[in-house]
C-alpha cells in the first residue's frame, strides 16, 4: 500500500471475508435492486452484491482503485465514477433512478462527516444508507443530550434520518490497520411527518454549538434579543443559562420555531 495514497485518500479495505458477508447480510438489498457505492476501493463489497444481481453505480475518487476494479469485474461490472464523492452530482443521480436506491459506502475516516452531511437531505430519496466510519463517529450520529459526543452532526442526522449502529469492526478485518475502532451503521429517512425543519441547521442549530461552551443566549444574540431566547426556554422547560448541548433536536426544532415567530435581528 503506497502511504502518499493512503494518507491523501484515508484507504483502509477490508480483508476478511467473514466480516464481509456479515456486512453484505446486513442490508435487506434483493437481485434488481439499485445501489450507489461510495469508496468501493478493490470491490469488497461490490463483488458480493453483483454476484447477488444488484445494479451498481460506484463513486471511487483513487484512479488506482478505479482501474482494480475495471480489472477484476470487467464489462459486466459497476458503472464507475472517478471522482470525490463531495463533487459527485447526487441529487441528479437520484433523479435518474426509476426506484429508490440503496447507498453504502466504507468512508475514509477524514470526510466521513463531509460525506454524510451531504447525503443526509437526499436520504429520502433513497432505501437505506449503511456506512463504515470511526466508532467514535457512529456514537456522534446517536449521542444524547449533555454528552460529550453530542453536537452538530448529531442533530443533522435527528432532523433527517434514524439510525442504528449494526456491528462493530474491529482494526484486524483491514488492510493496512486503523488505529482505530469502526462500525456500521443504517441511515433511513424518517417520515415525512416527524421531520424537523432543515432550516433550523443553519439558522440555529450551527450557531449554538459554534462555541460550545457558551450559552445559548451569547451564541445568539446576534440574531434574536436575550430576553427572548431566555424566555422560549424557560418557557420549554429549560434554564435560561443553558447551552446547545442541552437540547435535544426536537427541542431546538421548538425553539426555531418560538423565535421565528418573533423579532428576528438580521
Amino acid at each position: 500500500m503506497d502511504r502518499n495514497r493512503r494518507r491523501k485518500f484515508g484507504q483502509n479495505f477490508l480483508n476478511n471475508p467473514a466480516i464481509i458477508d456479515a456486512i453484505l447480510r446486513d442490508l435487506p438489498w434483493k437481485a434488481g435492486d439499485r445501489l450507489l457505492e461510495i469508496g468501493p476501493g478493490h470491490g469488497a463489497l461490490t463483488k458480493g452484491f453483483l454476484e447477488g444481481g444488484v445494479q451498481i453505480d460506484c463513486v471511487e475518487i483513487d484512479p488506482q482503485c478505479v482501474l482494480e476494479l475495471k480489472n477484476r469485474f470487467g464489462e459486466n461490472g459497476p458503472t464507475i465514477h472517478n471522482v470525490d464523492f463531495m463533487d459527485f452530482d447526487l441529487e441528479n443521480w437520484l433523479e435518474q433512478q426509476e426506484a429508490p436506491p440503496w447507498c453504502v459506502g466504507n468512508l475514509p475516516y477524514n470526510m466521513a462527516t463531509p460525506i454524510i452531511s451531504k447525503i443526509l437531505p437526499h436520504l429520502h430519496k433513497m432505501k437505506g444508507l449503511m456506512i463504515m466510519v470511526q466508532f467514535e463517529a457512529a456514537q456522534r450520529l446517536l449521542a444524547e443530550p449533555s454528552t460529550k459526543e453530542y453536537g452538530f452532526l448529531t442533530v443533522q442526522r435527528a432532523t433527517y434520518a434514524q439510525a442504528k449502529i449494526l456491528r462493530k469492526v474491529s482494526a484486524d478485518n483491514f488492510t493496512p490497520k486503523p488505529n482505530v475502532l469502526s462500525a456500521t451503521i443504517l441511515l433511513t429517512a424518517v417520515p415525512p411527518e416527524e421531520r424537523l425543519p432543515p432550516e433550523m441547521l443553519d439558522a440555529l442549530v450551527g450557531p449554538s454549538f459554534r462555541q460550545r461552551r457558551k450559552k445559548l443566549t451569547n451564541n445568539l444574540k446576534v440574531l434574536w434579543a436575550k430576553e427572548e431566547i431566555e424566555n422560549a426556554l424557560v418557557e420549554m422547560g429549560y434554564s435560561a443559562l443553558a447551552r446547545g448541548e442541552e437540547l435535544s433536536a426536537q427541542d431546538f426544532a421548538k425553539l426555531f420555531n418560538v423565535l421565528q415567530a418573533t423579532n428576528h435581528k438580521t
